[in-house]
C-alpha cells in the first residue's frame, strides 16, 4: 500500500507532520460547573482514516484531570500518536524536574539524531530551566511525573500521566514568555521510524484507544 502523505505545520516547515487537533476547532459536547467535554471529528482526506477525539476536563479541588480518548472510526487500523501540549508562564527561575533516562538529540531542523544520556545542560533529573537556551527535546525512560516550579512565586505543580503517555517533551523557544511540558505517546518523527522498522518510537495502530493523563496543581 502507498504510504499516505502527511501535512506541513506551515510557517516554513520543510517536513510533513501528523497533526489535526492542535489547530482545529473543537466542539463543546458537555459541561458543568467543574467539568467540560470537547470533541473533534475527522473525515478522510489526505489522511485516509476517519476518527473522533474527545477531551474530558474535570476539577477536584486544586487538581485538574484531563482524559483523552481517540476512536478510529474507519475500517482499517490507523497509526497514531497523541498527547497534551500545555503552556506555562515563563519566569527567570522557572524549573522543570522529571525522572528520565535519556534524551533525543536533534539536528538543526529539530529532527532526532541520536538517543543519548542526559547532558549537563539538559539534565532534567536535576532540574531544567527554560532560560538555559532553546529547548525542543524528547525525553525517554520517564516515570510519568514532572514537577514545575516558579521560585519567584513560591509556587509549584505536579504533572502525572498514565500509559501510553510514556515520553516527555520540553519546549522552550527563545525570547518568549512561555514554555511547554508535554506528556506524549511517541517521539518526534515516530511515523517514519515505524516505517523504517525501528523500535522505541511509541506509535501504535489501533481501532479504539483511550489515553488518560492527570495534571495536579
Amino acid at each position: 500500500a502507498t504510504r499516505p502523505p502527511l501535512w506541513s505545520r506551515g510557517l516554513g516547515d520543510v517536513y510533513k507532520r501528523q497533526g489535526h487537533g492542535w489547530r482545529a476547532s473543537w466542539k463543546l459536547k458537555d459541561h458543568s460547573s467543574d467539568s467540560a467535554t470537547l470533541e473533534f471529528h475527522h473525515s478522510p482526506d489526505e489522511w485516509p482514516w476517519s476518527y473522533e477525539a474527545l477531551q474530558y476536563f474535570s476539577l477536584d479541588g486544586e487538581n485538574l484531570c484531563v482524559e483523552l480518548e481517540l476512536r478510529n472510526t474507519s475500517e482499517s487500523s490507523m497509526p497514531s500518536g497523541f498527547g497534551l501540549h500545555p503552556y506555562f508562564v515563563r519566569t527567570p527561575r522557572s524549573r522543570v524536574t522529571a525522572e528520565c533516562e535519556r534524551i533525543w538529540i536533534n539536528d538543526d531542523e529539530v529532527m532526532p539524531l541520536s538517543l543519548d544520556p542526559l547532558p549537563t545542560d539538559r539534565n532534567i533529573k536535576e532540574g531544567l530551566m527554560p532560560e538555559v537556551g532553546f529547548i525542543d527535546n524528547t525525553f525517554t525512560g520517564w516515570n510519568r511525573k514532572a514537577k514545575i516550579e516558579w521560585p519567584e512565586w513560591n509556587a509549584e505543580m505536579l504533572m502525572e500521566s498514565d500509559a501510553p503517555l510514556d515520553f516527555l517533551v520540553m519546549y522552550a523557544p527563545l525570547n518568549e514568555d512561555f514554555f511547554c511540558v508535554e506528556p506524549v505517546s511517541n517521539v518526534t518523527d515516530a511515523f517514519n521510524m515505524m516505517d523504517r522498522g525501528e523500535a522505541g518510537h511509541g506509535t501504535v495502530s489501533y481501532t479504539h484507544l483511550t489515553l488518560p493523563t492527570n495534571r495536579e496543581v
